[in-house]
């Protein structure tokens, strides 16, 4: 199955990276959950609320069909959020596009660059 944020070391380090940066450099910060909680704030995104036609881009760490991340967009959307684009730091889906729904999108790795075929 997909893997767990809370066991999966790339998205562990992923997560602490990104709040690092964002405290050191002042930006925004927020994590789309997947659905509410029952404990903790009881969210659905954590973090700083959003002003309208706030501008904010999506970073993941991997994108395998796009439909988790393009899910988290519909939901910042509706909160109120202008998702300007989509960064992941690897796109496992195996085709070269500059978009993803209807998003820019961009990745740091594919897997082309770890010498694997996406369909292997």
């Amino acid at each position: 199955g997909p893997p767990d944020r809370a066991t999966d070391p790339v998205g562990s380090l992923l997560g602490g990276e990104v709040a690092g940066a964002a405290l050191e450099s002042g930006l925004s910060y927020g994590i789309v959950r997947k659905s509410t909680k029952g404990y903790g704030t009881g969210n659905r995104i954590e973090g700083r609320p959003f002003e309208s036609g706030e501008k904010v881009v999506l970073i993941e760490d991997v994108v395998t069909t796009g439909a988790q991340v393009l899910g988290a967009a519909a939901i910042l959307e509706e909160a109120g959020a202008e998702v300007v684009g989509i960064v992941a730091v690897l796109d496992r889906r195996g085709e070269d596009s500059a978009v993803l729904g209807n998003y820019p999108f961009e990745a740091l790795l594919k897997m082309k660059d770890l010498g694997v075929n996406s369909g292997d």
